[in-house]
């Protein structure tokens, strides 16, 4: 968390880069840690303690959630990205990245599990159509 709100917070970045670097970040956090990685095993304990996942929610999602919608208001209100719907933009930055996390999860023993999910292009491809829904006819910063 503490990543995510140092990129909001960077004045050296601009708004696109700050997106960029803060996506980068999401995934990394959802593919490569083990909190990141928890949402499946929280989600079968939540039918049964349902405090777990509401502790997970608010202390971990929320959080991610909040972050990145105030880093695009900033960018709205700065004119860098055109106007959008807030939880419609929250949900096609995080969904994507919950179902690759699930998806991997799921075929950790397949023996094609990086051809059938390949990161590396799957998150290059949803920065950039994210960029492109922000910035409309404004170039993307790399």
């Amino acid at each position: 968390m503490r990543i995510l709100e140092a990129l909001r917070a960077d004045p050296g970045l601009s708004d696109a880069a700050r997106v960029r670097a803060t996506m980068e970040e999401l995934y990394r956090i959802n593919l490569e840690t083990n909190v990141g990685r928890l949402a499946p095993l929280i989600s079968e304990v939540a039918q049964v303690i349902p405090s777990v996942a509401q502790t997970f929610h608010g202390g971990f999602v929320t959080r991610q959630y909040g972050i990145v919608t105030g880093m695009i208001a900033d960018g709205t209100a700065r004119g860098s990205f055109d106007e959008v719907d807030p939880l419609g933009m929250q949900h096609l930055i995080f969904g994507p990245i919950v179902t690759l996390s699930l998806s991997r999860e799921m075929t950790a023993q397949f023996p094609d599990r990086d051809t059938l999910y390949p990161v590396a292009r799957i998150k290059a491809s949803h920065i950039d159509l994210i960029l492109k829904l922000l910035l409309g006819n404004r170039t993307a910063a790399k």
